[in-house]
């Protein structure tokens, strides 16, 4: 089913990664046996990405035979957008199914009918376009939500597709639940270019993780030429020079990253471990000066003292908990899932009055976000 601004179909969320821009969580199986007319799912195999972005999106003969089979123009503009999807991850079609580690090109993501969001939204970014729909990436803000993926710690965000047609404004998402509500959550768009730099930064630290050092070096080459002005990705290049001692290599990828955003955090963490490393008295003064506009950054990031909550519920510390949770709740007063956490921290401190005061005021918080619009157009 196809919902306006609130589509129905379900997988995991995008993972933007301190090191890297990372997915997580687990593959669901795929179709033993696939049904008549759809093709076979391509057998695992190294995954080597075109070093020319414009294949990314490429559709090539069995792709096209395979969607106008099943996608009629003569149906309204949500109905056809409903079968494109519909041909991907219904169990009747493609039977496409979330694989947390499969950053994969459109027609890659076809073949194999596997993939993460970003895969997703590739393939069917293509296909809209090859039936003439006007689309755009858009990036979801999921600040403050972190995993992690070995040792490399990461922060959550989520790609979707956004639809335009003559009359409305549709959203293709793998997750319902990450549409952005207003006052929680944002979504921007996002040019193809910076989409496609971003895929190889995946691409290359998939590479990194499973022993390909080369590949990875080269594919976070490729990210930082596609789209030179994203100050993550260059930070993610400093650390994979930084990984392995190439300091001075790693410095002039971190500047260049500040040199963008002179607030990030990924940068100014990694810059500092990288100056102290080549341990100049100059680079000793830089990496102090540093760490502390790295505080400052924290200090004024909600999620940053909701993290430090959550580090002291863990430890048994809910007095620090509390302590956090007031402060987060100061910065942004509008975030639900602050109260939640606060509500638990005060009931285990037995003050049942304030858990209650605080319960209503979530109560009052979600109806304000209930009514606002659920916009997602920046």
């Amino acid at each position: 089913m196809l919902a306006r601004m609130r589509p129905s179909w379900l997988a995991r969320p995008w993972i933007t990664a301190v090191f890297a821009v990372w997915w997580t969580g687990g593959a669901a199986p795929l179709a033993p046996v696939p049904p008549a007319g759809v093709p076979p799912e391509q057998p695992a195999a190294v995954y080597l990405a075109p070093e020319n972005p414009a294949v990314l999106l490429q559709m090539d003969a069995a792709m096209r035979e395979y969607f106008d089979q099943r996608v009629s123009l003569r149906q309204p503009s949500a109905e056809v957008l409903e079968a494109i999807v519909a041909a991907i991850i219904r169990p009747a079609g493609l039977g496409f199914a979330y694989d947390g580690v499969g950053t994969f090109d459109a027609g890659e993501t076809f073949r194999r009918r596997r993939g993460n969001c970003l895969s997703f939204a590739l393939l069917v970014t293509a296909v809209a376009r090859h039936y003439g729909f006007k689309t755009t990436f858009q990036n979801v803000d999921r600040t403050g939500q972190w995993d992690r993926v070995g040792d490399i710690i990461t922060t959550v965000q989520h790609v979707n597709v956004r639809v335009e047609t003559l009359s409305e404004i549709y959203v293709l998402d793998l997750r319902p639940d990450l549409v952005p509500v207003a006052g929680r959550q944002t979504a921007t768009t996002v040019t193809d270019e910076r989409l496609f730099a971003l895929f190889y930064n995946d691409v290359g630290i998939g590479h990194l993780m499973q022993g390909r050092p080369a590949e990875a070096r080269r594919a976070l080459e490729l990210a930082t030429q596609i789209d030179p002005r994203c100050a993550s990705i260059w930070a993610n290049r400093a650390t994979l020079h930084a990984r392995f001692g190439e300091l001075t290599l790693a410095r002039s990828a971190y500047e260049r990253s500040l040199q963008l955003d002179r607030q990030g955090l990924n940068a100014l963490v990694g810059f500092v471990s990288v100056l102290k490393q080549l341990g100049t008295p100059g680079d000793l003064r830089l990496a102090g000066e540093l760490e502390r506009r790295a505080q400052q950054v924290q200090d004024r990031n909600p999620y940053y003292h909701q993290h430090l909550a959550q580090l002291a519920q863990e430890k048994g510390d809910w007095q620090g908990a509390d302590k956090h949770l007031r402060r987060a709740i100061a910065l942004k007063e509008d975030a639900p899932e602050f109260y939640e956490q606060w509500i638990v921290t005060l009931q285990h401190l037995g003050r049942e009055e304030a858990a209650q005061r605080a319960t209503t005021r979530l109560a009052k918080l979600r109806q304000r976000l209930a009514e606002r619009p659920a916009r997602i157009m920046p």
